[in-house]
């Protein structure tokens, strides 16, 4: 479904499907591949943002005589766009919550990204990024995630020092990784702030 410049696509409906998120995360790896054999095939410079949520939808034909549509509509669907422009805070390309994470992570290689209250809602989710096929995974890329892992356990916990030095570990290795980048500036606002009741929750002001 077009939607301005964006496209909305459903799974598990209208024929349900118990591996919806898995094929979620499979359609969006296949269409980052896709832009990257068209930006290789005309020289293009062209980006995309992704993002997939997993849960209950309000789904069916809606509207009136004037207006008509199949749809989905409620929290689920919001939360799936507003993950798609959440992407560009990180330098991401795919980010997903984490029903898709749990639905997908044993054929996928994903990391967690963050605790975030994204805007307009009011409950923290976990947010987890796409990185690829579990299979191509090498030895040193999940060496890098653990490594992230540290790093972010540290920055939740309002270690910043450590949180900072293990960003840096990453930035290292990955010198382009959005998301160290993003809360290593995060560290540097936060540590100047002196937080007394920093509980690791980002609170997203637009999106």
């Amino acid at each position: 479904k077009f939607e301005g410049d964006a496209i909305m696509a459903l799974f598990g409906a209208p024929v349900p499907s118990e591996d919806h998120g898995l094929k979620g995360v499979e359609t969006a790896l296949a269409i980052r591949e896709k832009m990257t054999e068209l930006n290789a095939s005309t020289g293009y410079k062209l980006n995309i943002r992704i993002g997939l949520a997993t849960g209950d939808a309000i789904v069916g034909n809606m509207g009136s005589e004037n207006r008509f549509d199949y749809t989905a509509m409620g929290d689920t669907v919001n939360t799936a766009s507003r993950l798609e422009g959440a992407n560009k805070f990180y330098s991401t390309r795919i980010l997903v919550t984490e029903g898709t994470y749990e639905a997908a992570k044993g054929q996928f290689f994903m990391r967690q990204v963050d605790l975030v209250c994204l805007k307009g809602k009011d409950k923290a989710i976990r947010i987890y990024e796409v990185l690829g096929p579990l299979a191509g995974a090498t030895e040193e890329g999940h060496k890098v995630v653990v490594e992230w892992d540290k790093a972010l356990e540290a920055y939740r916990a309002g270690r910043f020092d450590e949180a900072e030095k293990g960003f840096r570990a990453v930035l290292a290795t990955l010198p382009d990784d959005g998301p160290s980048k993003t809360l290593l500036g995060r560290v540097a606002t936060l540590k100047l702030a002196s937080l007394t009741d920093w509980d690791g929750v980002w609170k997203f002001e637009s999106k």
